[in-house]
């Protein structure tokens, strides 16, 4: 006999909060990696500029993945407003033109990665994916030419492929709840 999964409602704030949560971890794994930290040089050139470009790298990929599932442009608004706000005052402590100016970074950098994540592709073309945006962090910071750089990159790749199969996982575990996002009361069911 099949075991009955269980469900759980969340609000849409939650829901958010959980993107967030996977994506701070993610984030904590990555700065705190000695050997992506030594081999990007960062000790000499600064973590600040590295830590806000990772961080919209994480969000741009939550974000893509989940419009992929995701249509409602007001549901899309809701989410990443909602993930922006968290990481600005959970991870940056930003506030007035310092969160303006991530929020068009943010923008910038999720039009420009408009192409990386798409609803047809394979889930092989959406790892290659993820390690093209390990491939566009590692290339930001480091002088050397790709084949220089294969170690940091493979580095880099294992956690950002492991950090958008998590979240992949989650995003194809929920839905909708359906009718609240007709109250503008976005709820989701989340399969355990």
């Amino acid at each position: 006999m099949k075991k009955k999964s269980e469900k759980v409602t969340i609000t849409g704030e939650e829901y958010s909060d959980i993107l967030v949560d996977i994506l701070h971890e993610y984030y904590n794994r990555i700065v705190s990696d000695d050997d992506i930290f030594l081999a990007l040089d960062l000790k000499r050139k600064g973590t600040g500029k590295f830590a806000v470009d990772l961080s919209i790298v994480l969000a741009v990929m939550a974000l893509r993945l989940f419009s992929l599932k995701h249509n409602n442009d007001g549901l899309k608004g809701f989410t990443r407003n909602h993930i922006l706000q968290k990481i600005e005052t959970s991870i940056f402590k930003f506030d007035g033109t310092e969160k303006d100016n991530y929020e068009d970074l943010f923008d910038q950098k999720y039009n420009m990665f408009a192409s990386l994540v798409q609803k047809e592709k394979t889930s092989y073309d959406v790892r290659t994916a993820f390690v093209g945006f390990a491939r566009y962090l590692v290339s930001q910071y480091s002088d050397k030419d790709e084949e220089e750089n294969s170690e940091v990159i493979q580095k880099m790749s294992a956690h950002i492929v492991e950090y958008g199969e998590i979240i992949s996982k989650f995003i194809a575990n929920s839905k909708i709840k359906t009718g609240s996002a007709l109250v503008g009361k976005y709820e989701y069911v989340v399969k355990m």
